[in-house]
């Protein structure tokens, strides 16, 4: 509650997002998070410095690697960056926590945006995503 009241103080103040940010996903507030995230992407965005986002969006997935829509969003930066290297990284994590939580249609999406980046290892993403089950989420 006290970032929460400490964030309209400083709105400017990335730090203390990202604290705020940390701790939602420590207290299992996920929704919470995200909502941070977006806000923070979306300011930094509005003021013409997307680029600004991904540090911090880094530092919040090494901080929760397992957090889906924070790996989502960060490869997004990425790929807004011009990075599709970095952002076939986390779009690969993504795919793996995808199948690791059997959210195989969120995986068969995640690895059709892989493909149509055309990583060097395509072949092995289109058999990958052959043999997904078409269960769904």
């Amino acid at each position: 509650r006290l970032y929460l009241k400490l964030l309209p103080l400083v709105p400017d103040d990335d730090r203390t997002r990202l604290n705020l940010i940390d701790l939602s996903y420590k207290l299992g507030q996920a929704k919470q998070a995200d909502r941070e995230v977006v806000t923070m992407i979306e300011r930094h965005r509005s003021r013409g410095e997307p680029e600004k986002a991904l540090p911090l969006l880094q530092e919040a997935s090494r901080l929760h690697p397992q957090q889906m829509a924070l790996r989502a969003r960060l490869a997004q930066a990425h790929l807004d960056s011009g990075n599709v290297e970095q952002a076939l990284e986390h779009l690969d994590k993504l795919g793996d926590l995808q199948i690791e939580a059997e959210r195989y249609k969120d995986a068969q999406a995640t690895i059709r945006v892989i493909i149509m980046l055309r990583p060097p290892n395509v072949e092995a993403y289109q058999q990958l995503l052959d043999q997904l089950p078409e269960a769904a989420n």
